[in-house]
């Protein structure tokens, strides 16, 4: 399921980079998921910003022997270059007030957006993480309604097979073994 999210959402933001470079912006560069890129960038290779890292967490409720509904929260960890100053009387301001225009243009394509196999993605909340260091990151967290019935589907192409009904198993009595002065002695 979390691979048919991320792979609609990559795909919806590259069919709509023209919505950032109309209002003078840089398009999503990079997408992945999160594995903390921006805390620990010592240990990823290096990557363009604006960057996209997505993070899953799922719930299950049993629907029937075959399937399950389930909600998915997709938090998006937007991170931006922190080259402005958005002080007051800053110079650069107007440039670092960018990130603002970043996280609505984003809530855009993601909030509401919804395929055959999830339903509308729907904003919860958002916060500025505050770990990195030289970027900006704030995370928006939505959720969703997704169904599984992938058990039912390779069970009818076959790819599963069920214990065989008709199997009988019966007892052996076990036959001591004579001692051969090894303590431990393993029988045929």
């Amino acid at each position: 399921m979390e691979d048919l999210i991320y792979l609609a959402l990559i795909a919806r933001f590259k069919a709509n980079e023209a919505l950032f470079t109309a209002d003078g912006l840089k398009p999503v560069a990079h997408f992945d998921l999160f594995k903390n890129q921006y805390i620990y960038p010592e240990l990823h290779h290096l990557y363009k910003r604006p960057a996209l890292f997505f993070e899953f967490n799922d719930e299950w409720e049993d629907k029937d022997d075959k399937s399950q509904d389930g909600t998915i929260m997709l938090s998006v960890h937007i991170e931006l270059e922190n080259y402005g100053d958005s002080a007051d009387r800053s110079k650069n301001k107007d440039y670092a007030l960018e990130i603002f225009k970043y996280h609505r243009y984003i809530n855009a394509l993601i909030h509401g957006f919804k395929s055959p196999v999830f339903t509308r993605l729907k904003r919860l909340r958002g916060q500025t993480d505050q770990n990195p260091t030289n970027t900006n990151v704030k995370v928006i967290t939505y959720s969703t309604r997704v169904m599984d019935d992938s058990a039912w589907q390779l069970e009818q192409k076959g790819l599963i097979k069920e214990p065989l009904d008709d199997v009988t198993f019966t007892r052996v009595a076990h036959q001591p073994v004579e001692p051969t002065g090894n303590r431990y002695v393993i029988g045929d």
